[in-house]
């Protein structure tokens, strides 16, 4: 019967705890118990469970085997509670997720069970699984989106985060701009801008916003469009802000931000009242609640005494426990219970507790918070008049009735003295009754029997030993004697006598799963609750206090509706109803706010069941979990994904998700991407993304045609290149294609980002074209400043060339005259010839000159479009100073080359290396003074090749030197300088041979330019 008896305790009691109760032994391994819950959660019936000593440490999950038992065994040496997470193994062969609150039970300092109760917490372990994944694709999106993009407070205008695009657009790292507001760093080139846009998103959204932006370094102006989006990001109202620049290949981001404080308030509403009143107990102030539990209006009682509304009875005592707190420092506290006078005249039974803050100066008072507790005190007095009932009838009634005379000798016994301890038994009259009495218990009994022959009439004793049974062995047995020695109808010691073997077995076995239980509830991480019918709290578990800081005691009594959010209360009636009326068994599941102690809130989920017709518990079971952490999960999921949705639907670009494997199909895109394409985005997804390449075909038809390009994607991670695409009607257009790999929940996934570039190809067209056209203007203008010297360089070598031509022709007749002659002989003619032969050579010798500087006249001045090339940069030089040379004489300037040894090569169009040099040579030649000089030489620096030119001129003054390299700015006469020759050697130097120009410069000393050339110019 005791061991029915428990099992039958055990099984109602696991109904009120929302998971599987189990029980085991130590020291085999084995469950001595299990609930029937393990059914449901692990696909195992109890018997099944139990039946194995070691099934348990099978069920785990074998990655999980290990650490588990090892924890476990770590644990259990404690003594102390513990929890467990780990994956079992279903008997369907699903896995899920345990969390295993255990209790060592110890007793004398020995183990002697282990309990506790497995939670399933699958769910859990999947939304912050979920949660990691979604955040982890949405920083990856986030970070490689060219698009910039920025996260700022509505009301704060802190900026909150953003992307690299966005830092971009104004010039600025990181750690400088995330954190910043308005106030701190302005990137606003107009602060109307910034005013316009606010207004704007307080209208809605804002699409294509259009605004101005500072380069913060540099101080320069971006033209951008905003497109914003209100959020919410953990409790806080922010802005998402897309950015296009439209100066320069129309970046996207900006930031808009908006400086407004935030105010929360929180409003705590309590059905208790709430009152302060000073040290002698005069009211000061009373709570709304005054006129609902007394019918006092809230401002009736000011200034009166709180004992004139005690009950007479009651005010000693009230005065005695409130004294201590009224006396006593801050935060002295104290506790009592009394009858108050209600407005029409009754008491009403007040619990309160008084605090002393009359040194805090927003209190000045002693805080007392009262309780209608009349109903409780009610059930209390019930409960010890039954009590009392129950304890009478329990003291006068027995299964056997025994008198006893003075001397210990059976007078009378009832029949029932066979049935309880043996049928033809030995307590016969006349017998002495300690004969049928333990041994060991005999002084004890005769104690007690003198004690109560010499108490006299209705002297009475109460005691339990052990009573021999008919088939020798001892029954434990309660008697309770009454002397009525005295009374004539009896003239004995009268003594019941009740057999209560079974029930000390089962008190023992009760008190032993009573403290279990009692542990297991206790300690369980779930908070228990039993409320009766009209939702009032009979029971609440010590976790309370953990989870949501109340002390258990307190809410006895109280309507559970207090803890709970007021929106939520009508929603939560309805569920309490359906269970109340469902009949019992009936459950309930919901997701709720709960107060906590501090006034804030948390998410706990509960599930209440119908145990009113259970007579252990009389109420609903409410099961209660927080869940704050997980519903947090849930929401930040969820505004993680309406964010990507907004970022992914409304850029300006086209975006597009592609699976890397296969033909590589279109997952999504949003609908910039199909209409750039000429299609429906219903139409675009699921298609192959070798629809829109021109070579489709061959890429559809050879599976390997793509595999170079899968390797450099997967080698580098993320691509940049520009391209050509087929529309739907089969137009081909330009686009700049941004291409980063991601790793998508284990599967290899393309996100491209591309850009229509047709509009820029045409711009960038007219700029090559409008640069060519300066350059031919600026190489005219000094093939113009070349012309001076050309006749010089040309006439001298022409005219002596004449002469000499002259003097030929002269000895040439000389010759033919002393043909014949007399007195002319061979030595005469000889010296004739060689006269002749050295004019000729003469002039042979000046047209070679002019041949030579004709030459490099037309090398200088031809088209420079001839295709990179290797070339003889010493020999560049060379030819250059040759033709300028008669310019520095004219000038009265020494124009010196000084020669390096070792030839020097670079690679590009010699054309444009020779612009450079006679730019730089003229300038040098303008700057100087008679009698200055000019110098060209070749050096290196850091390993790459330089070329100087040093002049002794005037210097650059410092207002002018930082725009010398900008195009149409000269410090020359009007018709002297078009201001285009330092821009355009800039751009050759920096875009055709991929190098840079430096200056340096003394004011009255000179200037030295200095150019580095890369060992390997990039293509022009």
């Amino acid at each position: 019967m005791s061991v029915l008896f428990e099992k039958a305790a055990l099984d109602r009691l696991s109904l009120m705890i929302d998971g599987v109760v189990w029980q085991g032994d130590p020291a085999t391994g084995s469950s001595t118990y299990v609930s029937e819950k393990i059914t449901a959660l692990l696909g195992y019936t109890p018997q099944q469970w139990m039946s194995n000593p070691h099934f348990w440490e099978s069920s785990i999950h074998p990655d999980d085997r290990a650490q588990t038992l090892a924890d476990l065994e770590r644990f259990t040496r404690t003594g102390e509670p513990f929890a467990l997470e780990y994956r079992a193994c279903r008997a369907d062969g699903r896995v899920v997720w345990l969390r295993d609150v255990t209790t060592p039970l110890v007793e004398d300092g020995r183990l002697v069970a282990l309990g506790g109760v497995m939670l399933d917490i699958t769910a859990q372990k999947q939304a912050e699984a979920g949660l990691r994944a979604a955040r982890d694709r949405f920083e990856k999106v986030f970070a490689a989106s060219p698009v910039g993009i920025a996260l700022t407070g509505l009301y704060s205008g802190r900026v909150m985060d953003a992307n690299d695009a966005f830092l971009d657009i104004i010039g600025l790292p990181r750690d400088a701009f995330v954190g910043s507001t308005n106030d701190t760093l302005n990137p606003w080139m107009d602060l109307s801008d910034r005013e316009r846009l606010v207004r704007a998103i307080q209208a809605g959204p804002v699409r294509e916003f259009e605004a101005r932006l500072r380069h913060v370094p540099t101080g320069e102006a971006r033209d951008v469009l905003m497109s914003t989006e209100a959020l919410e990001l953990e409790g806080e109202e922010v802005i998402l802000i897309l950015t296009q620049d439209v100066t320069e290949r129309r970046r996207a981001e900006a930031a808009a931000q908006a400086n407004e404080q935030r105010f929360r308030a929180m409003v705590q509403h309590s059905s208790d009242l709430l009152t302060i009143v000073t040290r002698g107990g005069y009211l000061k102030y009373a709570s709304p609640s005054l006129q609902t539990l007394l019918g006092y209006e809230q401002d009736a009682l000011i200034g009166r005494n709180v004992m004139e509304f005690i009950h007479p009875d009651d005010q000693a005592a009230a005065r005695t426990a409130f004294m201590p707190v009224a006396e006593g420092e801050t935060g002295a506290t104290g506790q009592h219970a009394s009858r108050y006078r209600q407005r029409n005249g009754e008491y009403c039974w007040m619990e309160w507790v008084a605090t002393n803050h009359i040194l805090d100066p927003h209190v000045g008072g002693i805080v007392m918070n009262s309780r209608d507790v009349t109903a409780r005190m009610a059930a209390e007095e019930a409960v010890k008049a039954s009590e009392r009932r129950f304890r009478t009838l329990v003291h006068n009634s027995s299964d056997i009735i025994t008198i006893i005379n003075r001397g210990g000798f059976i007078t009378y016994t009832s029949p029932s003295v066979h049935a309880l301890l043996g049928q033809g038994g030995p307590w016969d009259v006349g017998a002495k009754v300690l004969d049928f009495m333990h041994p060991d218990e005999h002084d004890e009994i005769r104690a007690v029997f003198a004690q109560v022959v010499a108490g006299g009439a209705g002297a009475t004793a109460r005691n339990t030993n052990r009573f021999l049974h008919a088939d020798g062995t001892y029954r434990s047995v309660e008697w309770e004697i009454t002397n009525h020695v005295d009374n004539p109808d009896v003239r004995g010691i009268v003594m019941n006598s009740r057999d209560v073997t079974a029930r000390l077995e089962a008190e023992a076995a009760l008190r032993a799963s009573e403290r279990r239980f009692r542990t297991l509830v206790q300690n369980s991480s779930d908070i228990v609750t039993i409320v009766n019918r009209g939702g009032y709290v009979t029971y609440i578990s010590p976790p309370v206090e953990t989870l949501l800081g109340h002390v258990g005691s307190w809410m006895i009594g109280t309507d559970v509706l207090e803890f709970m959010h007021p929106d939520e209360h009508d929603e939560i009636r309805s569920a309490f109803t359906r269970v109340v009326e469902g009949g019992p068994g009936t459950t309930a599941r919901m997701t709720n706010r709960f107060l906590h102690d501090n006034g804030t809130y948390r998410w706990m989920e509960w599930v209440a069941t119908n145990h009113l017709h259970d007579p252990d518990v009389r109420g609903v079971v409410m099961n209660t979990r927080d869940v704050s952490e997980r519903k947090a999960i849930e929401d930040a999921l969820e505004e993680s994904r309406r964010t990507f949705e907004v970022l992914f639907d409304e850029s300006p670009d086209s975006i597009m998700l592609v699976a890397f494997d296969g033909d590589m199909p279109i997952v999504n895109c949003n609908e910039v991407a199909a209409r750039m394409k000429g299609y429906a985005r219903e139409e675009l997804i699921g298609q192959s993304t070798y629809i829109a390449l021109p070579n489709r075909d061959e890429l559809l038809a050879d599976p390997h045609a793509n595999d170079a390009f899968r390797a450099q994607v997967r080698a580098e991670g993320r691509l940049h290149f520009e391209s050509d695409l087929v529309r739907k009607d089969g137009s081909i257009f330009p686009v700049d294609i941004h291409l980063v790999l991601l790793n998508l929940g284990g599967r290899e996934m393309l996100l491209s980002v591309e850009r229509d570039i047709t509009e820029r190809r045409a711009t960038d067209a007219a700029l090559r074209a409008s640069q060519a056209r300066l350059l031919a203007s600026e190489k005219l203008a000094g093939l113009g400043r070349l012309t001076a010297g050309l006749a010089h360089e040309i006439n001298t070598p022409l005219a002596s060339t004449l002469n000499e031509l002259h003097e030929a022709a002269r000895l040439a007749q000389e010759y033919r005259d002393s043909i014949g002659a007399p007195g002319v002989n061979d030595d005469d003619h000889r010296e004739i010839a060689s006269e002749l032969a050295a004019a000729v050579d003469a002039a042979t010798r000046n047209t070679t000159r002019i041949g030579d500087f004709i030459r490099k006249m037309r090398s200088h001045t031809r088209d420079t479009v001839t295709g990179r090339q290797t070339f003889d940069a010493v020999k560049s030089v060379n030819d250059t100073l040759t033709m300028l040379a008669h310019e520095a004489r004219s000038a009265n300037v020494s124009l010196l080359f000084e020669q390096p040894r070792d030839a020097v090569q670079l690679t590009g169009e010699p054309g444009r290396f020779t612009q450079v040099i006679t730019n730089l040579v003229v300038n040098a030649i303008h700057a100087c003074s008679s009698g200055a000089s000019v110098t060209v030489r070749f050096g290196t620096h850091e390993g790459v090749p330089t070329v100087e030119v040093q002049d002794t001129g005037s210097g650059i003054a410092p207002d002018v030197l930082p725009r010398i390299f900008e195009p149409m700015f000269t410090t020359k006469d009007v018709g002297q300088g078009t201001g285009l020759g330092l821009s355009i050697i800039h751009d050759i130097v920096t875009g055709h041979f991929g190098g840079d120009i430096h200056v340096t410069t003394t004011l009255g000393a000179g200037t030295t330019f200095t150019v580095h050339f890369p060992e390997a110019a990039p293509p022009a």
